[in-house]
């Protein structure tokens, strides 16, 4: 009864032709599965799924996803910019920080993502194996952390500064951040497109129930709890999937 890994982040675009040539030739990521307005990036532990936008959903389009593609040194990074610029994509202005250089970057649905030159940083997913971060923001990480290392019962790495936590020490790692001063992305608030893997589900929400969680959507197949909805303190939501007990 616990969360292993990052299932999935989920994006809204127009269609998948819209964005095809973005992904697949500019970025160049694997892909995945396909189902009916579904596009899956990547095929190991953590995808990156696009959907198409419904009428509902179109306010979740052409926002920041407070997603981070790691590159792996000087000249990846430059190729990949410069592969952007060419094909007419949006680029914004280049930060400087102590884990490396990061660029935002747009699709052709105006979701932005953080391309980031972090060499060192080996032990984070390259961006053709998987996201390397997704950065959630809080007002205050001082009161976040009681829910995401304590109720959710994360696996922490790290705590970063007074402002930002690393969680999960394997694939996409999680970033709780009360200022952006580190994190390579801006964070992404609200309906954060974040999907946990969980074993026992259904055991792991009657827990956190218990703990004071605010459970705001539940799926059920067969009888059986599949998937889970819940809020943090800040209102970010987050979505848990089942994967066996």
């Amino acid at each position: 009864m616990r969360v292993t890994h990052v299932h999935s982040i989920s994006v809204f675009v127009e269609s998948f032709e819209q964005v095809k040539e973005f992904y697949t030739e500019i970025l160049t990521l694997p892909f995945g599965a396909s189902t009916s307005g579904l596009r899956s990036l990547y095929v190991g532990n953590t995808a990156l799924v696009l959907l198409n936008a419904g009428t509902e959903d179109r306010r979740l389009m052409g926002r920041n996803t407070g997603i981070t593609l790691r590159t792996r040194g000087e000249s990846d990074f430059q190729q990949l910019t410069h592969r952007i610029q060419e094909s007419g994509g949006t680029l914004g202005a280049v930060r400087n920080l102590p884990s490396g250089r990061t660029v935002p970057i747009e699709d052709p649905a105006g979701n932005q993502y953080w391309l980031w030159d972090a060499p060192h940083s080996v032990d984070v997913p390259h961006l053709f194996d998987a996201p390397a971060l997704v950065t959630i923001g809080v007002r205050n990480l001082r009161h976040a952390l009681p829910f995401y290392h304590g109720v959710l019962e994360l696996p922490m790495i790290e705590q970063l500064g007074e402002q930002t936590a690393l969680f999960f020490p394997d694939s996409t790692r999680v970033v709780i951040a009360g200022s952006p001063e580190w994190t390579p992305a801006l964070p992404v608030t609200g309906e954060t497109g974040l999907c946990l893997s969980v074993e026992g589900l259904a055991t792991y929400v009657d827990g956190l129930r218990h703990r004071g969680a605010e459970i705001v959507d539940e799926s059920t197949v067969d009888g059986e709890l599949v998937a889970a909805a819940i809020k943090d303190p800040d209102g970010n939501q987050i979505t848990l999937l089942g994967t066996g007990d």
